[in-house]
């Protein structure tokens, strides 16, 4: 008959939740970054529209990418930028597979 160490499988599991406390309080950190992000994208957006306004013309292009499951997608009004966008969804959904393991 063995023995079970009931302190040694309290220890693992406390030392479990010290990784996943560890684990969120750098998810917590990250989260400013992100808003961070978002926020100097918009401001690009607003600067671009407003230099449009000011030229008097307007060739815009755009594209927006993503996943849907497994399938990267894209829309644009340019052929070279949807093919970029295509290209870049692809690349991330490769490194997320990558880093899922």
């Amino acid at each position: 008959m063995e023995y079970i160490s009931w302190s040694g499988i309290i220890q693992n599991i406390v030392d479990k939740f010290k990784n996943v406390k560890n684990y969120l309080i750098a998810m917590k950190q990250l989260i400013p970054i992100g808003v961070l992000v978002i926020f100097v994208g918009m401001m690009l957006i607003f600067i671009g529209a407003l230099s449009s306004i000011k030229d008097g013309k307007s060739d815009s292009k755009i594209a927006v990418g993503g996943f849907i499951g497994f399938i990267p997608f894209g829309f644009a009004n340019d052929k070279r930028m949807l093919y970029f966008v295509i290209g870049v969804s692809a690349i991330f959904m490769i490194i997320w597979f990558i880093f899922q393991r």
